[in-house]
């Protein structure tokens, strides 16, 4: 068990990045957990939990090889996507372990409850969603269905028992192709979506929209009560109840981070992560941290 300092910073001054780890993947997380996976043959998961401030190693379940990684993490639960047409969902606390059919999609999401499935189309373009209490192998009832997955002014809850549930008014989802919906996150007041694949949009209950991004951005999150996003120009970070914004220039994150070699970028409660390359080319990445912003 290896202990995570978090860098220290004053409460006005922007965070500072610091080198936290290797890497030889991307990040995955959620509000107190973070993963990547480890660099050489066969290394484990680097697991780190935000609330105690503790860092340990995860196996690979029995059938993954070298170099996977979790592809989502939520609700305490890691999910794992290392067999043909299954995903394996692990309880961080207990060890508890429940595997999931895919049907030939991917999973997109854990939370409490339920699992997400992204489901492909007959020209492999992802055309669906599907979900699976993980605990019972069962769907959603099919009106909770019919609203997570057409309703402009519904939304999946992935810890809610039911599934769906209702936006507050005036927030809405934007349309894309078939009953899918253009990229939406939702945290009661809040809402996080990207209209006409360009403007990054924060909405709020009630409330008017606040324009966070105009030009394409990447690695979008809304979570714990703050945004964090990447673009050309580097990492962003925002807090909307004091509406205070926080930009970090690619230089300011590691040096030599080039630009499109950012791998990921996400956040927990308490901190900001960033994977990036030294160039596009590399093998290994390297893990950056920085405290939340005040505010």
């Amino acid at each position: 068990m290896t202990a995570v300092i978090l860098p220290a910073g004053e409460t006005s001054a922007k965070p500072r990045f610091e080198p936290v780890a290797k890497a030889s993947g991307g990040v995955v997380a959620g509000s107190r957990y973070i993963a990547w996976p480890g660099t050489g043959g066969g290394a484990p998961i680097r697991l780190v939990d935000m609330k105690k401030g503790e860092q340990r190693a995860v196996p690979l379940p029995p059938g993954c090889e070298s170099g996977w990684a979790p592809s989502k993490i939520g609700a305490g639960k890691l999910v794992w996507e290392c067999y043909e047409n299954e995903a394996l969902v692990q309880d961080i606390a207990s060890g508890a372990e429940y595997h999931v059919d895919l049907s030939g999609g991917d999973a997109d999401g854990v939370g409490a409850r339920w699992v997400r499935i992204l489901v492909p189309g007959d020209d492999h373009d992802y055309q669906s969603y599907a979900w699976t209490d993980y605990r019972t192998g069962e769907g959603p009832s099919s009106r909770a269905a019919r609203r997570a997955l057409y309703r402009r002014r519904w939304v999946d809850d992935l810890d809610f028992p039911s599934l769906a549930r209702r936006l507050c008014a005036p927030i809405q989802r934007d349309r894309a192709s078939g009953p899918l919906f253009q990229a939406f996150q939702y945290e009661k007041p809040w809402a996080l979506r990207i209209l006409d694949y360009r403007r990054l949009l924060l909405d709020r209950c009630g409330r008017s929209s606040t324009i966070l991004a105009k030009r394409p951005v990447r690695n979008q999150v809304l979570r714990d009560g703050w945004v964090t996003w990447a673009d050309a120009r580097g990492v962003h970070a925002y807090l909307p109840r004091t509406r205070r914004s926080v930009g970090w220039k690619l230089d300011e994150i590691g040096p030599h981070v080039a630009d499109n070699c950012i791998l990921q970028v996400t956040h927990t409660r308490r901190a900001i992560f960033v994977a990036a390359t030294r160039d596009c080319f590399a093998r290994s990445a390297r893990i950056y941290i920085a405290r939340r912003p005040a505010g």
